[in-house]
């Protein structure tokens, strides 16, 4: 795991007057390693092969789902796919571009 990657979960933030507007949270900044996805995956994944882009494995977490975006190198990801590695050992997060 060479890569340092920041998961944020969306949330809320209130204005000072009252406002509310959607924000996201940071949750966790960890190492992870990103990997290409193989041609077989992309098939797998049918209608959204021109839209996933990589997959990040990050130690294991329990708060990591779909709804998370993902930071790395100052490029944000939308979460579309959440696998688990082993039992609970880590988590493999398929990723697309936001």
């Amino acid at each position: 795991m060479d890569r340092r990657v920041t998961i944020y979960a969306a949330g809320v933030e209130r204005s000072p007057t009252g406002v509310e507007k959607p924000s996201w949270n940071t949750i966790a900044t960890v190492w992870a390693a990103r990997e290409r996805l193989s041609l077989t995956e992309v098939n797998r994944m049918a209608g959204k092969a021109e839209a996933a882009e990589a997959r990040f494995v990050v130690r294991y977490r329990s708060d990591v789902t779909t709804a998370n975006q993902i930071e790395c190198d100052g490029q944000r990801f939308c979460v579309v796919g959440v696998d688990e590695i082993g039992r609970r050992e880590a988590l493999a997060l398929i990723v697309r571009a936001v």
